[in-house]
């Protein structure tokens, strides 16, 4: 276990310290040379005066150190790795696009480095229509072909659906949870088929820290961040699903909305929207998704004739 990352979870465990501080924190540290290590050696008084954080955060903190220690161990033991903002593992597509709102630590197992790969995320409504579970399937399964790495947030529904078949069809797939990593267990669905090779498990969150709303949209902004497109599969008019999409386009990630011929009272969110700028992806009842201009936008269909307007990963270096 790397020397930073008891000093991190004492941090971290600090009553009335969030992400946003902890964040603070190490930007300061990293301007000043310093390390964890070095901060949690300074004095209450110092860190209540150049850190932001009140004297009794500050006295605490040498108070969560058997604690973290104790976590510490458990993380070691899964396999988890602790990847730090500063870390050059740490996935720089998510650096960029969240810039200074980019998680300060990742917690991840089996394939931290799958998080470097281009990927495409997908969200979705927890009680999503058949036809939407159709179509997520079918896409998230094509886009394996094209060695993408499908990325979405472990929920029931479309995520579920999606994290399945890129692993049922032999790819790989990111689980970005809404949690701390030490809540994890896997969906039924999928439980026998994750390995150390297909996927990454990855959490934003302290390693204990329970399900949450804002939790869960926190993490959905965090997918926005790491893929290079968005497909919206069905979205209400307001909630996560909405709000990644809304997400998407703010931070200029290309984003894809399912366009139903007889949309489902879940999907009442895709025609908005597709109207503030999401790219309609036709999906029609009894047929297979129409992929032909995600495909071109990929530039992965060479049957299909290039559009006039610029390709959706013509940004790729």
């Amino acid at each position: 276990m790397r020397s930073e990352t008891i000093p991190l979870l004492q941090l971290l465990q600090t009553r009335g310290v969030g992400l946003r501080a902890v964040s603070k924190v190490m930007d300061r540290l990293s301007s000043e040379r310093l390390s964890l290590s070095d901060f949690i050696d300074l004095t209450p008084e110092s860190i209540r005066d150049g850190y932001g954080l009140t004297y009794a955060q500050a006295a605490s903190i040498t108070e969560n150190l058997s604690s973290a220690e104790g976590i510490a161990e458990v993380l070691d033991s899964r396999g988890i790795r602790t990847i730090l903002r500063s870390d050059a593992e740490y996935p720089p597509r998510l650096k960029d696009a969240l810039d200074g709102h980019a998680p300060p630590v990742l917690f991840a197992m089996n394939r931290p480095d799958l998080l470097q790969r281009r990927g495409v995320g997908f969200c979705g409504a927890r009680d999503a229509s058949s036809e939407a579970i159709r179509c997520a399937d079918q896409l998230a399964r094509a886009l394996v072909e094209h060695d993408l790495l499908i990325v979405s947030g472990h929920a029931a529904g479309v995520d579920e659906a999606t994290h399945f078949a890129a692993l049922d069809a032999g790819g790989q797939t990111a689980l970005v949870l809404p949690e701390g990593i030490l809540q994890f267990r896997a969906r039924k669905s999928i439980a026998r088929m994750l390995t150390q090779d297909n996927s990454v498990i990855v959490s934003e969150f302290s390693p204990k820290l329970p399900w949450s709303v804002s939790n869960a949209m926190q993490r959905n902004r965090t997918i926005c961040g790491l893929v290079h497109a968005m497909v919206v599969v069905e979205a209400g008019t307001t909630g996560g699903t909405w709000e990644a999409g809304l997400s998407a386009l703010k931070l200029g990630v290309p984003l894809f909305v399912l366009d139903y011929s007889d949309p489902a009272p879940s999907a009442g969110g895709n025609p908005g929207l597709i109207k503030k700028g999401g790219i309609p992806l036709p999906c029609r009842l009894g047929m297979e998704p129409d992929l032909s201009v995600l495909l071109r936008s990929l530039s992965l269909d060479t049957r299909v004739a290039k559009s006039a307007t610029a390709g959706l990963f013509d940004h790729f270096a």
